[in-house]
């Protein structure tokens, strides 16, 4: 902002900005127009923000009597989300409609729940939110707060359902909820495949979808149905512990041509689509450029003619082939990274700048084609990916297992804080 830079703050300092702004705000009356969207469009509560102030404050707050020299140290991030909700629901200005992205610590919204009701009752165009866990399993002290956001913040963007809240999602698939929802988790539901379709069909904006642990997320939910509506045109989809997915689901996804074209990050984890096939999902995702599996086998790679994997968009490749307890012998991974070492001899993937695969899976003299390509060789695991509690303390590699829609998502709200500068 001019005014932030005639006052010599970095907008990459967001205590100082905000700070910066407060003070304009109340120096200068021309500047306030511009100051307080700035402070109100992205608000971080901490319970401490480092500044002088701190000690001063907390040294008044004491009591000097006789009796009782120091006094129990009050809740200061809850007494915060206290202030911010007077502050937006006795304004006469509108500032509750300047709220676009609310964080909160996790502590905080667990105990503050009706104050967080009460904040996004006036907040009508909050797009991003720290939410209680029970919000997300449907805990029934959070019914109140559940209520409001589904009345109110009509504008959300990113919502999480959890074991426990399939009666919240059967409510997104009557099609009236969060039509601008972009980034959706579903996690341990046990829910109809019909009714996590129409869901995912009424959310016409959604780009990112991360599925764990649901068995009945199964083919039909991809497959085209003129009953249905629309599968979104997703640009990320991860897929963990859902073992009813098949390539059949794959290919009626990328039949569409405008989600091969859109999708660009797709992540595979106990699910039923064997490494053989692959190339099947290569060749149909024409934009993508992260592509991850990590699989449990218990047969050995097939001996017919398995075409090499082939893509040109691809940049980044997670490829972890694990052998199933009680797998026979025959069921060896060596025949599976045999392939994918032909695939890359072969030139199939000439744009792959990074290759995430299992520390003795591979010798470690590489061939001069593959000079181009960067090999991180991760740690032990155990099933499904989840590291071993030794694993990153005795690996030699780095593995990435936060889902990549979460890691953008946290990336945006911290960006988004960067530039507004709204720290309360």
């Amino acid at each position: 902002m001019g005014f932030l830079k005639s006052l010599g703050v970095k907008r990459k300092d967001k205590s100082a900005a905000a700070a910066a702004s407060a003070a304009a705000a109340n120096a200068e009356r021309r500047w306030r127009k511009t100051a307080v969207p700035v402070l109100y469009q992205s608000i971080r509560i901490d319970a401490v923000h480092y500044c002088e102030r701190e000690e001063i404050l907390a040294e008044r707050r004491k009591r000097r009597s006789f009796l009782n020299r120091n006094a129990e140290p009050e809740d200061t991030a809850r007494a915060r989300v206290r202030l911010l909700c007077r502050a937006l629901r006795d304004d006469t200005l509108g500032l509750g409609s300047l709220l676009l992205l609310l964080k909160t610590p996790y502590m905080t919204r667990e105990t503050c729940k009706g104050d967080l009701a009460r904040i996004v009752a006036v907040a009508p165009n909050l797009r991003y939110a720290d939410f209680p866990d029970g919000f997300f399993t449907g805990d029934p002290s959070c019914a109140t707060l559940r209520q409001e956001v589904e009345q109110r913040c009509l504008d959300l963007r990113k919502m999480s359902y959890s074991h426990g809240a399939e009666k919240a999602l059967e409510d997104v698939a009557g099609g009236y909820l969060w039509h601008n929802l972009e980034v959706l988790d579903l996690s341990g539901l046990a829910v109809d495949p019909t009714t996590v379709r129409f869901a995912l069909g009424s959310l016409r904006k959604l780009h990112t979808l991360n599925v764990k642990d649901m068995p009945s997320f199964s083919d039909e939910i991809f497959e085209p149905n003129h009953q249905f509506p629309p599968f979104p045109h997703l640009s990320t989809l991860h897929l963990e512990n859902t073992p009813a997915v098949t390539i059949r689901a794959m290919q009626a996804l990328l039949a569409d041509p405008q989600t091969a074209r859109t999708l660009t990050n797709l992540s595979l984890s106990g699910t039923a689509v064997h490494p053989s096939e692959l190339h099947l999902i290569l060749a149909g995702a024409t934009s993508l450029r992260h592509f991850s599996i990590i699989e449990l086998v218990t047969t050995p790679f097939p001996h017919t003619n398995v075409p090499p994997l082939q893509s040109r968009s691809l940049r980044t490749l997670h490829y972890e082939i694990t052998a199933a307890p009680g797998a026979s012998y025959t069921a060896g991974t060596a025949a599976y990274y045999s392939y994918l070492t032909t695939s890359l001899l072969a030139a199939g993937l000439p744009n792959l700048r990074k290759l995430r695969e299992p520390a003795k899976s591979v010798p470690q003299q590489q061939p001069p084609a593959l000079h181009r390509v960067v090999r991180v060789r991760l740690p032990a695991r155990c099933t499904y990916g989840k590291l071993q509690p030794h694993a990153l303390a005795q690996g030699d590699g780095v593995a990435a297992t936060e889902p990549a829609g979460e890691a953008e998502a946290a990336a945006w709200a911290d960006g988004a804080v960067a530039r507004a500068g709204g720290v309360y």
